[in-house]
Order: structure tokens, then sequence, then C-alpha cells
């Protein structure tokens, strides 16, 4: 089933049929992976995470907000499978990430791709549920972490993002990285602190030298508070465990 729809979705040309077709697969995906490694892996192999990403960049240069919560609603959901069985109505895990639980966690890997993509708005509300998810419980966590996430997370980091995005991603990320951290994670952590992220690199200033400034250096302010946030996410993680090998 998952090659035959991977190859109409790759014959499909970009456009609004496209999207559509793309959009009627993800709303059907929990109902077809959750609760079962067995179809799980079949999704991998049919159609792949990578393949099915560069799908995702296809339906257009930004996002849509329902795409991205199309995603999210793959990536988790309320109500968790029984017996193998997934819910027959499962609510939003946009809707409701607090009492959500994870389904398939290499999904969060396609939200952080497309999350440089989207406007700062859909970017901040992604991070937010996120960060509600993960906090919502050790389980979450957990099959986040064997999926990776923080080493995503942190390399997400340290790329070009706006001050408040990189504020979010940083309080999103901060219960996994207290929950489990390996010794690669944690020199990643370390490399931020010795290089923060650039920060709001466009914001509006008085005079044109401030502007160079801010262009060339970033904001000092925010560069301090990012190393204070930094600092805070590492005594966190090192108080519950310390590191994993």
């Amino acid at each position: 089933f998952f090659p035959h729809v991977a190859s109409a979705l790759d014959a499909a040309p970009a456009g609004p049929r496209f999207v559509q077709l793309l959009h009627q697969f993800l709303r059907a995906l929990p109902a077809l992976t959750w609760g079962s490694a067995t179809a799980q892996a079949a999704f991998a192999s049919g159609v792949g995470y990578e393949r099915f990403g560069a799908m995702l960049l296809r339906a257009g240069d930004q996002p849509t907000p329902g795409l991205v919560r199309a995603l999210f609603d793959w990536f988790g959901g309320a109500g968790a499978s029984r017996g193998g069985e997934p819910p027959s109505a499962p609510l939003s895990c946009w809707e409701h990430p607090t009492g959500s639980t994870v389904q398939v966690a290499r999904v969060s890997q396609l939200l952080l791709g497309l999350l440089p993509r989207c406007e700062p708005p859909l970017q901040l509300e992604l991070l937010s549920r996120l960060g509600c998810l993960l906090e919502g419980g050790v389980l979450n966590r957990s099959r986040c972490a064997e999926a990776r996430l923080l080493w995503h997370m942190l390399h997400l980091l340290g790329t070009e993002l706006s001050g408040p995005v990189q504020h979010a991603l940083l309080r999103a990320l901060t219960p996994l990285a207290s929950h489990s951290v390996s010794v690669p994670e944690l020199k990643l952590l370390f490399s931020l602190l010795a290089r923060p992220p650039a920060g709001a690199r466009h914001e509006e200033g008085a005079a044109e030298q401030s502007e160079n400034a801010a262009e060339a250096h970033g904001d000092p302010r925010r560069s301090t508070e990012l190393h204070s946030e930094l600092l805070g996410t590492i005594s966190s993680m090192l108080r519950q465990q310390g590191p994993a090998a």
C-alpha cells in the first residue's frame, strides 16, 4: 500500500491537486500507523521519512498551518491506542498537546525540517505545542530521545533563527535534555555556549550603525539571555541524572 501511495504522490505535479492528496494521506496516517511497529516499519520502507519530507517541501515554499497541524496530529494524539488498535476518534494533538502521547516519534524530525520555512507565528505555535508534549510525560520524552530529537533540536538551535524562535526552541528542548542526554549532545550544548546562535538579525534600529552591528554580531542582550538559558538547561539536565553514554 505505502509504495503505491508514494508513487502516486511522486507522479502528481506540484500544485493544488498534489497538496490535496498529501493532506488526505496525512489524515489517514494515524489510523494506519499508530500502535503498530509493523505498520511504521512498512511506512519507513515503503515511503521513507526522508522521501516524505521532500514531499512536504513540495507542498509550498511556506508550510500552511493546516499542513503543520496534520503532521503534528500524526506525531502524537490524545487517547493512546489499546491492543494494537488506534482509537476510533483520536483527539487532536495540536489542540491537546499536554494530554497527548507521542505515537510516531520520527515525525518530529519532519516537523523540525519544516519549521525554518514557516511564518514566525506558526514557528512559535509549533514549538510551544512541542514543549507541552515533551513536558506531558516520561513516555513522550523517552520515545523522542530514542528518535534523537534532542540532537536535531540542538542543531536547529545553532542555525539562523529569530531571537524569539531561538528562545522558544530552547524552552521546548529543555524537558528532553533534562530527561536524557548523550555525550555528543552535551558537547553540542557546550559548543553553543562557545558560539551562541546569531539571534535576531533583522530587527529595526534607530541608527544605521546599530543595524549593521546587529547584522554582523546579533543583539548582545539576546546572546547574554541565550547564554543564561543554555546554562540553565545544562544545570537542569545534570541535576536529573547526568549525560548518558
